[in-house]
């Protein structure tokens, strides 16, 4: 493990007392969404709470892509992992890389993908959405290629949900990173990955 000092966390909880109306509005969302299974409230909302009117306005994106995207759970829990690999976000990783082997994708792949490359063992869908999002977040492009073969897979609503889940991680990731969320190092993340093979 990474023997850097964790430094104190950037935003602290806000005491109920001192919650603005429209921060008890947003409170009241994550109370009815998915964040209500959540023992804590994950300590980047606490940044994000800063500024209840964006909180209010991403927080049923947050819902969508848990409980209503139209791409399988399998293959949004996928994308997801990919990108919270290209944004070396160990707290995201943390989540979905649970989340993802729940929802079918195979143990050793998830294990393979911190140290980069494309793992063994991919279903066909995999695969696609494996070089897809690879290519979206490593060049910032899709080309005609990539987007051809996507669309062998996907419908038009489905491809729009895989792009717009793997930029709402990357923004999601971006977050975490400010707010300072004090979680192991990616490189951690990745000796352990190593550790077990």
């Amino acid at each position: 493990m990474s023997t850097a000092p964790i430094e104190p966390v950037r935003f602290t909880p806000i005491a109920t007392e001192d919650l603005t109306p429209e921060q008890q509005a947003v409170m009241k969302l994550y109370r009815s969404g998915w964040q209500a299974q959540l023992t804590d409230l994950p300590k980047h909302h606490w940044m994000t709470l800063r500024s209840p009117k964006f909180a209010a306005a991403v927080t049923p994106v947050s819902n969508y892509f848990r409980n209503e995207s139209s791409l399988p759970a399998r293959l949004n829990e996928f994308a997801i992992l990919l990108t919270a690999r290209h944004m070396e976000s160990q707290f995201e990783w943390g989540l979905h890389s649970k989340w993802a082997v729940r929802d079918g994708v195979s143990p050793a792949v998830v294990d393979a993908l911190p140290r980069g490359g494309k793992p063994a063992g991919l279903q066909a869908d995999e695969d696609i959405i494996y070089d897809f999002v690879t290519e979206l977040l490593d060049t910032k492009r899709v080309s005609a290629a990539a987007f051809k073969r996507a669309k062998t897979l996907l419908s038009d609503q489905q491809y729009s949900d895989l792009v717009c889940v793997v930029g709402y991680y990357t923004m999601v990731s971006m977050e975490i990173a400010a707010a300072g969320v004090d979680v192991p190092s990616w490189a951690d993340t990745v000796a352990a990955a190593k550790a077990r093979t």
